[in-house]
Formats: C-alpha cells, sequence, structure tokens
C-alpha cells in the first residue's frame, strides 16, 4: 500500500519534534511518509525537482510569508493551513495545538474526503470470535465481556463489537471522550471507503479494561437494517487498522442477516448454553438446520465451541438426546446476579486459564479475510 505524501511547512521545531515523534510511534507511521521543511529557500529547491506532493500542512506564516501561489493553484494537492487559536478554523484548516491522533484523524479524515482514499492495510490477522446463544438470558453478554477484559488482561489487544438489537456496550464499556453516535452506521453503508480513516475518530477505550469498542448510539432500526455487506465493511477496516489481535463480536439470538454473516466470517463460535432443555432444544434445531441457513459448503459446525454457563455440578441426563456436546462448563457467578454496575462483569475471572489457552491457541485458522 503506498504511503500518503504529507509535506510539514514549519518553523517551530517543538511542534515538528511533536509530530514526527507521533507519527513515527503510531499506526499511521505505516500510512503517512512525513516530509518537513523549515526554510522557504529549501523547499523551493525541494519543488524544482517536481517531487509527487499530496497533502500539505503549513503554519500560518507559512502560508502568509512563503511563496507558495504554484501550491495554492495545484488542484492535485491539497493544502490545509494549521491555526494557531481554535476559533479560527474554517474550511481548509485545523486548530494546531490539539491532541496528536485527534489532529491526524482530521487531517487524513478531510484529504481520504476528498480524494477517496482508503487507508486499511491488508497484512494483518485478526482473530474473530463470536458469541452467540439459541435464546436469551443465558449470560452470553456476561461472558462476552469477561473475556475481552481477560484477553487483555494477558497482553492482547481487543476489541469489543456488540452488534445486539439493544446495543449495552456503554453498560460495560466506558470512556472519558464517550459520546453516543450512528456515525459508524452512516460510514458503513454510505460512505464504506472511508471507514477506515474514521476509525481513529469512533473507536474508544476503556482505561481500565484496556479494551476499545464503538460508543454507539442505541438505535435499533439501524442495527436491524445492517447487512452482511455492511459488517464485512467494518469487520475488514477494524482488521486493517494494523491494531487488534481479537475482535469479539456479541451477537443477538437470532439469525438475522448480520448475525449469520458474523458467524461465516468467525474464526471461533463460542455459542452459550444454559443448563435449560429449552437451551439445547433450540440449539439441536439450529444446528439440524445449520446447511440450508449456511449453505452446504459451510463450516459452520467445526468452528463452534459450547460453554454451558451457570453450571450447578450436573446435566440431565436427558439432554443427551440433542446431541449437544458441551466443550466447557462454567460456574454460576452469585456477584453477577442483581448487578447495580456493570463493571462487576470486569472485576473477576470467569475463564479458566486452561480454556483461556484454548481460546486463544494457534490453529484458529489464519484471521479475518480482507479485500
Amino acid at each position: 500500500m503506498k504511503k500518503i505524501q504529507l509535506t510539514l511547512l514549519e518553523e517551530d521545531h517543538e511542534y515538528i519534534e511533536f509530530l514526527s515523534d507521533y507519527l513515527r510511534s503510531s499506526e499511521w507511521r505505516n500510512r503517512v511518509e512525513l516530509n518537513v521543511f523549515t526554510n522557504e529557500r529549501v523547499f523551493q529547491e525541494y519543488l524544482m525537482q517536481e517531487p509527487v506532493i499530496q497533502l500539505v500542512l503549513l503554519s500560518e506564516n507559512a502560508n502568509k510569508e512563503w511563496k507558495i501561489d504554484r501550491l495554492k493553484s495545484d488542484s492535485s494537492l491539497m493544502l490545509i493551513v494549521l491555526n494557531d487559536t481554535q476559533h479560527q478554523q474554517n474550511e481548509g484548516s485545523v486548530f494546531k495545538f490539539q491532541p496528536a491522533d485527534r489532529l491526524m484523524s482530521k487531517i487524513i479524515t478531510t484529504y481520504a474526503e476528498v480524494s477517496e482514499t482508503s487507508l486499511s492495510s491488508g497484512n494483518v490477522k485478526t482473530k474473530l470470535l463470536s458469541f452467540y446463544s439459541a435464546m436469551g438470558g443465558v449470560g452470553k453478554t456476561s461472558l462476552a465481556v469477561n473475556l475481552s477484559r481477560q484477553l487483555a488482561l494477558v497482553g492482547e489487544n481487543v476489541f469489543y463489537l456488540n452488534l445486539e438489537l439493544m446495543n449495552s456496550t456503554s453498560l460495560f464499556f466506558n470512556s472519558p471522550e464517550d459520546q453516543h453516535t450512528s456515525q459508524l452506521f452512516y460510514y458503513a453503508k454510505a460512505k464504506p471507503e472511508l471507514l477506515p480513516v474514521k476509525l481513529e475518530e469512533l473507536v474508544k477505550r476503556d482505561p481500565y479494561n484496556q479494551v476499545d469498542y464503538f460508543d454507539l448510539a442505541v438505535n435499533a432500526e439501524e442495527m436491524k437494517d445492517f447487512t452482511a455487506e455492511n459488517l464485512r465493511t467494518v469487520i475488514q477496516a477494524l482488521a486493517g487498522s494494523g491494531t487488534y489481535d481479537y475482535i469479539l463480536v456479541d451477537l443477538d439470538s437470532s439469525m438475522e442477516e448480520r448475525v449469520r454473516e458474523a458467524l461465516m466470517l468467525s474464526d471461533l463460535i463460542l455459542w452459550v448454553l444454559s443448563n435449560d432443555v429449552r437451551s439445547f432444544h433450540k440449539t439441536s434445531h439450529l444446528l439440524e438446520f445449520s446447511e440450508r441457513l449456511f449453505g452446504k459448503d459451510s463450516n459452520l459446525k467445526e468452528k463452534i465451541f459450547f460453554i454451558l454457563n451457570g453450571y450447578m455440578g450436573s446435566v440431565p441426563s436427558s439432554f443427551e438426546r440433542f446431541d449437544v456436546p458441551v466443550h466447557v462448563q462454567l460456574p454460576a457467578m452469585k456477584e453477577w446476579e442483581q448487578m447495580e454496575s456493570g463493571r462487576a462483569l470486569t472485576t473477576t475471572t470467569i475463564f479458566p486459564d486452561h480454556v483461556l489457552k484454548l481460546i486463544m491457541q494457534e490453529d484458529l485458522k489464519d484471521g479475518v479475510p480482507l479485500g
């Protein structure tokens, strides 16, 4: 993937160091090539070589004093002025003294919207784990949230993606920057080519749990209209960011389009059961009809890891008729009953080490396919 050629015209050496250090240490290092000029004469000599310039950031002084009329009249490149004061922002300018991640996100998003450039990379192996159950109330979301935290605790980079009709992410993950938004739906549906460069604005990070997530506004109508193609766009953008080892998808107990697509894309399906005949009954019938739902060539059953949640010491022998193999049994968590805060789900760990290692095993295929 070709890097964007970013040229910075700036005389403030401290600011140059600030921006350069950020670009070298962030994910932008694989997406942006920075060229810096502090002297107008040197820059003019550089222009005589007819270099490839796509995006120019220039200080207020350079914009006023440097002779760059040639650049301003060139429609093939974009100029963005770095304003010293926040109230001066307008089209073609950004506030100079803001956090580097926000600054670069705004700059590159603006550039991408004009040039229709996509910044996703295609060499990342991100594992996609989906939590599913055939009926509600079995603790699926509780386990998805808890596993996200446990994976983060052992050093994995984790993204939690809630695709339930009524999104409940805000109960479990929070950050000081939370601001409920539906922009994810807009970009996934209307501007999918721009989603990769919008991620840095849309993704939030819970500082306690060290888990990333979308601070989505609860919008059942938007989620219901979320198609398989929309989901692929989001998953590929996340995987293509080069940031995540795992994406954990929390699904509805339905077979709507987005749910079926997530199951098909998954490297591993963590299918949650309860010690209830209805849970085993519905699971059995869904497995029976999986070929009709997913096609003859799907390997859905091979990817399923059955978790019996709330295990009380035994399973009725009559459940054997459903032919649902239980791979692991997790105990009932009394502290998760009648919770006053979602934080209770992440202050304890429920997955034993050997189960965690099994989930993290290397033979979970090759990760999310990109492209």
